[in-house]
């Protein structure tokens, strides 16, 4: 059986590659919760710049779950934007969360209302940064 911890370390590097689309830079969080209590990003690398990233594995997964980890993944964004941009607080960060249930692609939530695919998160992220694709040419 495997161990839920490195799970979940699994996860975060496979989501931080997927990043790299956008943020070359973009690696898994080795700060987990500081000494102060506040949790940093799961993804960083010049992502944490733009968003509070959250990235959840499952076995198994309920509603109820999925609900309360977005609402600490709300709580967390806010109070990490606090202090990591004291001086020039502008509001918490865009919360992202990402998650999978084995043997399942990745969903992404970045509001409560609206589960996007990771293909439709990228399209979105790809129009936010100016990535354009290159259409086949027959």
């Amino acid at each position: 059986m495997p161990n839920s911890r490195a799970k979940g370390i699994r996860g975060e590097l496979e989501v931080a590659k997927m990043f790299r689309r956008w943020f070359p830079k973009a690696e898994r969080s080795i700060l987990g919760q500081t000494r102060r209590g506040y949790e940093f990003p799961d993804i960083v690398g010049g992502v944490e710049e733009h968003f509070f990233v959250e990235v959840k594995r499952y076995k198994k997964l309920t509603l109820k779950q999925l609900t309360n980890h977005w609402k600490k993944a709300l709580s967390d964004a806010e109070e990490y934007s606090i202090i990591a941009h004291s001086v020039a607080y502008k509001g918490p960060l865009p919360t992202v969360m990402v998650w999978r249930v084995d043997r399942s692609d990745w969903r992404v939530w970045m509001d409560y209302e609206n589960e996007l695919t990771w293909q439709e998160f990228s399209d979105l992220m790809d129009a936010e940064f100016g990535i354009i694709q290159e259409k086949e040419v027959k």
